[in-house]
């Protein structure tokens, strides 16, 4: 079976909201007969496909990549941790539902992520327990920040305490690039501002203790991890000559890398096995990110093309390893 674990989806209704022209989200929708689907958001129109919100078009996209099943968790822009935090919970709680009847609906073809107003931890608690109690979902998705607060705040101990007793995969998605008026142009957000977020993310987790304090957290980090497994050499030399980059991790970065999970959205066959060589081949998942426009459209054939792996180690990437920590059944 192979599973795409890196996949997003909007609810139905929050579409259906924004269309009728008046919604507490202040976003607007565009779409019709001769324009695509589209979303203000940030200042511009980005595109925003029917299999955002529409299973049925997200069942066939799926089959023509040859994918089986998809882990499935909120569209990133869609997590609001900058708005208000009530707003924020409201949100979390439409998505929530929305992918929770996904999966109620298709259950061999879906499985579940819960979204979390990051921005109060204690509203994250709150609606955490929910969706992982009725709502029967048994993993996260957040932001590479929660709101104003990095994800080493101290703010945030409870959350990360009560994700590792419930033992919850956690999958961490940029969301809010650094130096963001400087990435306006040429999609650069995305292709190097997403990826820049990840690592600053992780190298906080890891500097700030949490990785040590939370030694069983199973993190799971977007787009191949971003920048960190290439750029881990720097990371370790620094701590080591550097007082202020020695932080208070018990270990070198580098340490670290092996205990965390990643996806393989790095669209370079030679970029994934360097990857496959720093942290194991059980260690990374097939991941696509669908619906968005730079998904990869040929995911399976991409793990098929990564130089020096076996059989049994494509078979892993491709579905076992999601299979694994997901809990997902043929």
């Amino acid at each position: 079976m192979n599973i795409d674990m890196h996949a997003h989806l909007a609810p139905r209704e929050f579409v259906e909201e924004i269309k009728r022209g008046v919604n507490r989200w202040k976003m607007e929708f565009r779409g019709g007969k001769d324009d695509p689907d589209a979303i203000y958001v940030d200042g511009r129109f980005l595109p925003f496909p029917r299999a955002f919100y529409d299973i049925d078009a997200r069942l066939v996209e799926m089959s023509s990549m040859g994918v089986d099943h998809q882990v499935i968790s909120a569209v990133p822009l869609l997590l609001f941790y900058d708005r208000d935090r009530r707003l924020g919970h409201a949100m979390a709680q439409m998505t929530n539902e929305a992918i929770a009847e996904a999966v109620r609906t298709h259950p061999g073809q879906f499985t579940a992520m819960a979204s979390l107003p990051m921005q109060d931890t204690a509203l994250a608690l709150e609606e955490l327990s929910r969706a992982c109690g009725d709502l029967g979902m048994g993993a996260i998705e957040i932001g590479a920040s929660a709101g104003d607060r990095e994800l080493d705040h101290p703010d945030l101990e409870p959350f990360w305490a009560e994700v590792e007793r419930r033992d919850l995969p956690v999958f961490i998605h940029p969301i809010k690039p650094p130096a963001r008026e400087r990435l306006d142009d040429f999609y650069l957000f995305n292709l190097i501002g997403f990826l820049t977020e990840t690592t600053m993310a992780t190298a906080r987790l890891i500097f700030g203790g949490v990785l040590d304090r939370h030694p069983n957290l199973r993190i799971v980090l977007a787009h191949g991890g971003g920048q960190i497994i290439f750029t881990q050499g720097r990371f370790d030399h620094g701590r080591q000559y550097i007082r202020q980059a020695q932080g208070t991790s018990a270990e070198p970065l580098s340490a670290y890398l092996p205990r965390l999970y990643y996806d393989s959205i790095t669209y370079d066959p030679k970029a994934l096995r360097y990857i496959s060589e720093v942290v194991g081949t059980d260690r990374i998942f097939l991941g696509t990110d669908h619906p968005f426009g730079i998904a990869e459209r040929d995911p399976v054939s991409f793990i098929d093309r990564v130089p020096g792996l076996d059989e049994e180690a494509r078979d892993a990437i491709k579905g076992q390893n999601a299979a694994r920590l997901f809990g997902i059944s043929a």
